[in-house]
This record gives structure tokens, C-alpha cells and sequence, in this order.
């Protein structure tokens, strides 16, 4: 498979954080791009849009993307400011 070597770690239904952008999105699932000659992409839709999708890359990931589940970012969001 070529692609990002954490699409394994993604439960589709479930919700991440985009760390850059701080966006929950849920994951939907892979899919094949031929477009990116070949490459096994994550797909990623927008919880509080309508429409959209982000799609996650092997170049994304290259550069540093990285994705956290929603209940794992909010306890770090309660660790940093200091709640119990």
C-alpha cells in the first residue's frame, strides 16, 4: 500500500482533531487516488459543515499532519488548563 502508514490507526465513525487547525472531523474511510498514482488516502469529513471533505496524504503527512481522536485531544485540552 502506498500512502500515509497511520490510515491503519483511523476507526471510521470516529471523530479527530486536526492539530493544525484544532477542526473535528469524522473519518470515513480510505480510498485509492489515482489521481496521486495510486496512493491509499484518508478521507475526512467536516463535523460542523455541510459539505466538504479533507483528505489526508502522504504528502500531508510528510509535512507534519498529524490527526488526534476526540477524546484524546479533550483530555489534553483539560490537562493543559489545569482541570482534574
Amino acid at each position: 500500500m502506498i500512502g500515509r502508514p497511520d490510515l491503519d490507526g483511523f476507526q471510521p465513525g470516529a471523530l479527530y482533531r486536526h492539530d493544525d487547525t484544532g477542526t473535528v472531523l469524522e473519518f470515513v474511510g480510505t480510498a485509492r487516488m489515482p489521481e496521486l498514482r495510486g496512493e491509499d488516502v484518508g478521507v475526512f469529513k467536516f463535523v460542523d459543515a455541510a459539505t466538504g471533505a479533507l483528505i489526508a496524504t502522504q504528502a500531508g503527512y510528510d509535512h507534519g499532519e498529524t490527526f488526534t481522536p476526540l477524546g484524546d485531544a479533550i483530555a489534553d485540552d483539560i490537562e493543559l488548563s489545569g482541570g482534574s
